[in-house]
This record gives structure tokens, sequence and C-alpha cells, in this order.
């Protein structure tokens, strides 16, 4: 079982809650991962703070455009690619069922 929580890793302070089949007790996690993650909620509080300031670039109409064809492309080969495998499988099952018709047949002729 992991022995930490994912609160402290983002710097939830010193003390954790035990999940699974443990008792929800909280426990003293001691000063040595209190050193390791102190500084992880100050990390993140200065890339909020970057992020915030740093305008976002818009993208023009023709980025645009070009982002929406290439996920059309992608998406039109994979749906070709799912239309071949499903035809394969198709293809599969009448080469087997025309086989057990065959058999069949042979059995019934065989009976009368």
């Amino acid at each position: 079982m992991a022995e930490h929580d994912a609160n402290e890793h983002a710097g939830a302070g010193s003390k954790r809650v035990r999940s699974d089949d443990e008792t929800s007790e909280e426990e003293d996690v001691g000063p040595q991962h209190e050193e390791m993650y102190a500084g992880v909620s100050n990390l993140f509080a200065a890339c909020e703070a970057t992020n915030a300031t740093r305008p976002k670039r818009h993208r023009t109409e023709e980025e645009k455009r070009q982002e929406r064809l290439a996920a059309n492309r992608r998406s039109a080969r994979e749906s070709r690619n799912r239309k071949k495998l499903v035809f394969e499988e198709l293809q599969r099952s009448v080469a087997r069922l025309a086989e057990e018709n065959a058999s069949l047949r042979k059995e019934n002729e065989t009976i009368r």
C-alpha cells in the first residue's frame, strides 16, 4: 500500500488519512516528509502566478482550420481502420459459416 497521500504531495501538511483496509485515523508522517514536500505548494503557486500574468496566445483562423483538418484526417483514418477490421471479421465469419453450412448439408444428405 502507498504510504503517501496525494494531499501530502501537494503540501497539505504533515498529516495523512489512511485508506483501504486501514482506519481513517490521522497520523504524523514525520518531519522528513515535511521538508521534502515543503516547497511543492510554493512551486504550484509560482506557476499559477506566472500563467496568470502571461497573456494567452490566440490561434489564428488558419491555425484553427489546420488543426481541425488534421483532427478530421485522424478521425477519418481511425474510422477506415475500424471499418477494415469489421469487414475482415465479417469475411472470416462468412468463411466459417460457409464451411459449417457445407458440413451440415453433407451430414443431412447422409442421414436421408
